[in-house]
């Protein structure tokens, strides 16, 4: 039963890794991390702008809320990753149980995997390159990770409740026959 789906289980064991080890990375190189943002910083457009006038301060308070916006797009990269992942493996253990064919098994299961695997990487890209590009431009240019991920939990959800349904009334159905 589980051999089905041991492919979607090493991507969501990817992504458990991925998700445990940012954290790990912040842990240990947090310093190095918000340094990366700071010298991002510096090719945005608005780097440009800082003095001392009132119009290079409004640009300076802009380029630190972006530098901390971003480091918090991080955080969430490494918070989805490993929540989102736990999630995938709970759901893949329960479709690992379930009276399905191996080939709806996989798919279901990959759509799971899959959904894990990319929502946190629209977080983790837009807080890489918030610095330079600006946040909303950063997060504009990845949204592709985001939708494609919640297009795929939503449906690989909506496809589960059916498959949990339909297993439901299906064994309801076999009792009353008996």
């Amino acid at each position: 039963m589980m051999y089905a789906i041991r492919w979607p289980l090493a991507i969501v064991l990817i992504s458990i890794l991925f998700g445990t080890g940012m954290g790990a990375f912040f842990g240990a190189k947090e310093e190095s991390v918000k340094t990366y943002l700071e010298n991002e910083l510096q090719k945005n457009e608005l780097f440009s702008k800082v003095d001392e006038s009132s119009e290079g301060q409004k640009a300076k308070e802009k380029l630190a809320q972006t530098k901390d916006k971003s480091w918090r797009y991080i955080l969430r990269a490494h918070f989805h990753g490993g929540g989102i992942a736990a999630l995938s493996l709970g759901l893949l253990l329960l479709l690992g149980h379930m009276t399905l064919s191996s080939g709806k098994r996989q798919l279901i299961g990959f759509g799971i995997a899959i959904s894990g695997f990319l929502y946190p990487l629209f977080w983790l890209f837009s807080g890489l390159y918030g610095p330079s590009m600006g946040t909303g431009a950063a997060k504009q240019k990845f949204e592709m990770f985001a939708y494609a991920g919640a297009l795929h939990v939503l449906l690989t959800l909506v496809v589960l409740f059916y498959v949990i349904r339909g297993n439901l009334v299906g064994k309801q159905k076999v009792q009353e026959l008996t």
